[in-house]
């Protein structure tokens, strides 16, 4: 992704924020459909669904509290395969249909979206991924790659902006210069963690040791998802049974979850978290708000724009 402006548009079709809505960058010429499983009857009869596409649909998996299930699918015309779905898959609760604003996607182009979708989620590991088999096509032309590319960094665009989360990579998305490039060390003894704030939450790196044992005085939501990153294997005791491991970066919810899931003890995030120099998380926050901010400028451009879709 390029770090310029873009402006995207989000259009409420009823006036609704989590009604039916349509999504696009004017710059580029993908749009996304969204909208809730109750509002699939009026969101099929819109035209954008009996284009060509690709659409994901996701909700709660019923197995694992807390995650969510996904599925990503293509279709020449959309509705005819989120029918099918509306009929006899259960767990979704959201939907996500991606076209052009001319209708000038082919099979070839949804074909290789659709792989790239179920490979990139499956990587990221946020979601359990309801598709049985990851399709494997031909590349795409050495002249064709950056249109595909483009094609594929727009649903991932308008995906971030509606909230879809399951396609990020945490590992490679993320960089510790989104925080000004300050890294902190968890202070509580039998740690070994270090991380970074990020837009997500609190960033913690892959290798980092945590202390072992029940945690049973962890506030129950820390303590469901210490056990479900222990269920995912992406926390794992280390050979010598004396620290458990996080096996890959992971973004927690925020820096006093990441802390105290690591330590296995409620912990305030702020005041435990620490640079090289000693100083706090909460040190550094309270030292942003010191500098003056910019002067407004009537001539930046609006970056989300909502209204009534016509």
């Amino acid at each position: 992704m390029t770090s310029k402006e873009t402006l995207v548009h989000i259009a409420l079709a009823d006036g609704r924020p989590n009604g039916i809505r349509k999504a696009y960058s004017v710059e580029r010429s993908c749009i996304c459909v969204a909208f809730g499983r109750a509002d699939y009857p009026k969101a099929r009869m819109r035209e954008e669904l009996s284009r060509t596409g690709v659409y994901l649909v996701q909700g709660p998996d019923p197995d694992h509290p807390g995650k969510q299930r996904v599925y990503m699918g293509r279709g020449q015309v959309l509705t005819t395969r989120l029918d099918e779905h509306q009929r006899k898959k259960d767990f979704w609760t959201q939907g996500f249909a991606f076209t052009t604003k001319d209708n000038g996607l082919t099979e070839a182009h949804v074909v290789q979206l659709e792989a790239r979708l179920i490979r990139q989620a499956r990587a990221a590991g946020v979601a359990i991924v309801d598709n049985d088999v990851t399709p494997n096509p031909t590349a795409p032309r050495v002249e064709e790659q950056s249109a595909h590319d483009r094609l594929f960094e727009d649903v991932l665009l308008l995906m971030g902006v509606l909230g879809v989360v399951c396609l990020e990579e945490p590992a490679t998305t993320v960089a510790p210069a989104d925080a000004g490039g300050v890294q902190y060390q968890l202070r509580p003894k039998g740690t070994s963690c270090w991380g970074f704030e990020c837009s997500e939450g609190f960033l913690v790196r892959e290798g980092a040791l945590g202390r072992i044992g029940k945690a049973e005085k962890l506030s129950p939501g820390y303590r469901q998802r210490r056990q479900q990153l222990l269920d995912d294997q992406v926390l794992v005791e280390t050979p010598d049974k004396k620290h458990l491991r996080l096996v890959r970066d992971h973004v927690f919810g925020s820096p006093s979850q990441a802390a105290s899931v690591m330590a296995g003890v409620n912990l305030n995030g702020r005041v435990v978290w620490v640079d090289e120099s000693g100083q706090t998380l909460k040190d550094h926050q309270i030292g942003s708000t010191l500098v003056p901010p910019s002067a407004p400028s009537s001539d930046q451009p609006t970056l989300f724009e909502a209204g009534r879709a016509v």
